[in-house]
């Protein structure tokens, strides 16, 4: 949904088009971070789960202040929303991709045991118990 929503905000022939584009790309990049967070807060200990869910929560404002220095520098809003929504969707992907394994519960229903044991030590080494 977001990718799509990237197309209309890029081929758009006008800023209200645009609008459009960017609130589809919004909403399904919202879900996205959303399901990062309970993802990764499965792998963190809990001192520090705190400290991710305030930095992801101050990514909103960063990024609104952000796109309004991008006003302040481009005058083609086509510009804006490149850097807007292609970067940041690029940048979570790969970080989605590297860091984010599959949960536990969704490997065991799998029946993968193997795969399931990789991760649980991945995620006791990151808590420092083993």
């Amino acid at each position: 949904m977001g990718v799509i929503g990237l197309i209309i905000t890029l081929l758009a022939p006008s800023l209200l088009v645009a609008n459009i584009g960017m609130f589809i790309a919004g909403g399904a990049l919202m879900s996205s971070f959303v399901i990062a967070l309970c993802i990764v807060r499965e792998i963190l200990e809990t001192d520090t789960i705190e400290i991710v869910t305030v930095f992801t929560q101050m990514f909103y404002p960063l990024g609104a202040a952000i796109v309004i220095g991008l006003y302040a520098v481009f005058k083609d809003w086509h510009e804006i929303f490149i850097w807007v929504l292609l970067v940041p969707q690029v940048v979570f992907l790969i970080f989605t991709l590297i860091y984010c394994k599959e949960t536990p519960p969704f490997l065991i229903k799998l029946k993968s045991a193997e795969e399931t044991i990789k991760v649980l030590e991945f995620m006791a080494s990151q808590n420092g118990k083993r």
